[in-house]
C-alpha cells in the first residue's frame, strides 16, 4: 500500500470522491465495501463513507441478525422491504449502534398506509430511547403517510444542520411540530419547507394558521427555502438576524381571490425595524402578481443583495406594472452590491427600456439572465450602454422561449458584439439572438476592418445563438475569431418553425464552430510562433489541432455545407480565411 494512503485525510478524500461519483464508477457502494475489507487501517474511514447516506431503514435492518427479519417475497410491491419477525434484543441494539453512528444523511423511503416498515420504524425508535441516528447532519422527510410522522423526532440530533421537510396541511400536528424543531436541533442553519397540495383560497386559511409564526422562532437560519406557502410566508422570515439566502415559491392562488388581494398585504416596518438585515441572495419563483413583488421590495431598506432571481406568472400584468416594479427595485436595493440578476417572465414583449435601462444603475453586475417570451433585442448604441455600465459582466443571457420566425429581422446584429468585446473583458458566456445575415452590417464591418482589431475579448468561450439566421459563414467566422479569439463552443437550437431553413442555419453555425474557428485559431498560433511573439492569453484549443485527420474532416464538412449552401457562402472571405491559414503554415 502506498504510504500516502495511510494518511487519514487523504484516504477520506478518496472515499468521498467515490461516494459523490466525482469519478466514473458503476458501483460506488461496492467499491467502498471493497476498500473497507482491504485492511484494518482503511476499514473505518471506508465504512464511514459507505454509510454516510442511506435511503430508508431497510439497509439498517438487513445488517441485523438474519433471524430478526424476513422479506415477504409474495408482495410484489414490497419485495425488497424487510419486516421484523421478533422483538429486538439487547445484542440487536448493540449491532444497530455500530452503523447508526456513521450515518450523516437520511431520507425515508416511500411508505404506503399499512406498510410493513411502519412497524420497523416503531421498533427501532423505541429501541433508540432518544435519537436513532445520533450524528445525523442532513434529513429529508417527504413521507406522505401520517402513520410514520410521529417517529420523525427520533431523527433530530444535536448535529443536524440541514432539514428538508414536506408537511400535510390537513394534519395540524405536523405544522405544530415545526415550532418544536429549533429546540430539538438548534444547530440547523439550512431549512426547506413545502406544503403538500396547498392552494391559497383564502388569506386567513385556518389550515395554515400559525405557519408563519412557527418560522419566526428559527433564529439560527442562514438559508431558507419555502415551497407552496401562503402569501404571508414572504414576511415570515423578515426579522431573522442571520438569514442570508431566501427562496420562496408561493402556493397557487385561486382565480377568484387574485383580483381582490389587499394592498398592502402586510404591515410596513416601523422606524426601528429592519427587515431582512443580513439578506444577500433572494429568489422569488412563480409570482402570481407584480403587485406582490412590488410590496415585497418596498419593505426592503437599501438591501445589500448580491443575487436576485425573479420568476413571474402574472397573466394580466401590463408593461406599466413592470415599470413600477423595476423603479422600486432600483430604489430599494443598493446599486453597488448586486452581482447577479435573473428575470423570467412570459409577457409577450419587453423592450430595452422596459428591463435593461432600469438595471443600468447596478454597476457591479457580473451575471444578467433575461428569459422572456420573445428575445430581447439590442441596437449597437444600447449594447454600448450595457458595456459601459456593466464592465465586470461575465454572463449575459437575453433569450426567448418562443421561436423567432426565420424571415424576421432582428435588431441585434454582429456589430452589437463589438462594444461587448471592447467594454467587457471578463465576458465568458453569451446567450443572444443575433442576425448574422444582415448585409448592411457586413458591408460596414468590411469597410472598417480596424474596428474589430481594437476590440478583443479573450475570456469568451461559449456563444449560444438559438435559431439566429446566418449567411456568409466565412465572414462570420473571421469576425468572431477577431473579437473572441478563444471562442470554443457555438450552440444553435432548432424550433421546427421552418425545418429546412433552420436546419440550414444550424449547419452553418456548426461549420463555423467545428471547422472555420479551429482553422483560424491554428493559423493564429502559427503566426505567433513564426514571428516569435508571445501569445497574449491561452489560445483556443480544439481537438482538431491535435488530430492528424483534421484537414480531411474539415474538407469533408466544408464540401458538404458548400454544396447545400449555394449563394449563402462567401467566396471572397473564404479566400481571405484560407490565406491566413496558409500564411500560418509557412
Amino acid at each position: 500500500m502506498h504510504p500516502c494512503l495511510a494518511i487519514p485525510d487523504i484516504f477520506r478524500q478518496i472515499c468521498d470522491v467515490i461516494r459523490l461519483r466525482i469519478i466514473r464508477t458503476s458501483h460506488p457502494q461496492s467499491d467502498l465495501a471493497s476498500l473497507a475489507r482491504t485492511c484494518r487501517t482503511l476499514s473505518e474511514i471506508a465504512l464511514d463513507s459507505l454509510w454516510y447516506e442511506i435511503v430508508g431503514i431497510g439497509p439498517l435492518i438487513r445488517c441485523m441478525p438474519r433471524d430478526l427479519w424476513e422479506i415477504d417475497a409474495e408482495d410484489q410491491y414490497q419485495r425488497s422491504r424487510p419486516f421484523l419477525k421478533r422483538p429486538l434484543k439487547y445484542s440487536d441494539i448493540h449491532t444497530l449502534h455500530k452503523y447508526t453512528q456513521r450515518i450523516r444523511s437520511f431520507r425515508p423511503e416511500y411508505l404506503t398506509r399499512g406498510d410493513s416498515l411502519v412497524d420497523a420504524y416503531r421498533a427501532l425508535s423505541l429501541a433508540s430511547h432518544d435519537r436513532l441516528l445520533p450524528k445525523l447532519e442532513q434529513l429529508a422527510w417527504h413521507v406522505d403517510n401520517a402513520e410514520i410522522f410521529p417517529y420523525i423526532r427520533f431523527f433530530f440530533s444535536p448535529t443536524l444542520r440541514v432539514l428538508d421537510m414536506t408537511f400535510d396541511v390537513h394534519h395540524s400536528e405536523q405544522l405544530g411540530f415545526l415550532s418544536a424543531v429549533p429546540v430539538l436541533s438548534p444547530t440547523i442553519f439550512k431549512l426547506k419547507v413545502a406544503l403538500r397540495d396547498y392552494t391559497i383560497s383564502s388569506l386567513n386559511d385556518p389550515l395554515v394558521e400559525g405557519f408563519s409564526d412557527a418560522l419566526r422562532a428559527w433564529h439560527n437560519l442562514s438559508d431558507l427555502k419555502l415551497y407552496r406557502v401562503p402569501l404571508d410566508g414572504l414576511m415570515c422570515a423578515a426579522q431573522l438576524p442571520k438569514l442570508k439566502r431566501l427562496s420562496i415559491h408561493p402556493a397557487k392562488i385561486s382565480k377568484e381571490l387574485l383580483p381582490d388581494l389587499p394592498n398592502p398585504l402586510w404591515d410596513p416596518p416601523s422606524a426601528s425595524q429592519l427587515y431582512y438585515p443580513a439578506l444577500e441572495s433572494l429568489t422569488l419563483s412563480c409570482i402570481p402578481s407584480v403587485a406582490i413583488a412590488v410590496q415585497f421590495f418596498e419593505v426592503l431598506q437599501s438591501a445589500r443583495l448580491l443575487s436576485i432571481e425573479l420568476s413571474f406568472t402574472a397573466p394580466s400584468a401590463t408593461l406599466s406594472h413592470f415599470h413600477r416594479f423595476f423603479s422600486i427595485l432600483a430604489e430599494h436595493c443598493s446599486p453597488s452590491s448586486l452581482k447577479v440578476f435573473q428575470f423570467t417572465c412570459r409577457h409577450p414583449r419587453f423592450s430595452f427600456s422596459d428591463i435593461v435601462s432600469p438595471l443600468l444603475v447596478f454597476l457591479e453586475l457580473k451575471e444578467v439572465r433575461l428569459r422572456l417570451a420573445s428575445p430581447m433585442e439590442f441596437s449597437e448604441d444600447q449594447m454600448t450602454q450595457v458595456a459601459s455600465s456593466w464592465p465586470h459582466l461575465e454572463v449575459l443571457e437575453a433569450t426567448g422561449t418562443a421561436p423567432v420566425a426565420s424571415q424576421s429581422h432582428l435588431q441585434t446584429t454582429l456589430a452589437c458584439l463589438v462594444p461587448l468585446a471592447d467594454g467587457c473583458p471578463g465576458l465568458r458566456e453569451l446567450h443572444l439572438w443575433i442576425d448574422a445575415s444582415d448585409a448592411a452590417t457586413r458591408r460596414a464591418l468590411r469597410a472598417d476592418p480596424g474596428r474589430t482589431k481594437e476590440a478583443q475579448n479573450w475570456a469568451l468561450r461559449r456563444l449560444d445563438v438559438q435559431n439566429s439566421p446566418i449567411s456568409h459563414k466565412e465572414f462570420v467566422a473571421s469576425f468572431l475569431s477577431d473579437i473572441f479569439p478563444n471562442l470554443e463552443d457555438i450552440t444553435p437550437k432548432i424550433y421546427r418553425l421552418n425545418k429546412n431553413v433552420e436546419s440550414r442555419n444550424i449547419q452553418r453555425w456548426q461549420h463555423v464552430a467545428q471547422v472555420l474557428l479551429p482553422m483560424l485559431s491554428r493559423a493564429r498560433m502559427k503566426d505567433y510562433k513564426r514571428l516569435s511573439v508571445a501569445i497574449p492569453q491561452t489560445e483556443h484549443r480544439s481537438p482538431y489541432d491535435l488530430d492528424t485527420s483534421f484537414k480531411h474532416s474539415a474538407r469533408w464538412f466544408a464540401e458538404k455545407v458548400e454544396e447545400e449552401d449555394g449563394e449563402w457562402s462567401d467566396p471572397e472571405q473564404l479566400v481571405v480565411t484560407l490565406d491566413r491559414v496558409m500564411r500560418g503554415s509557412q
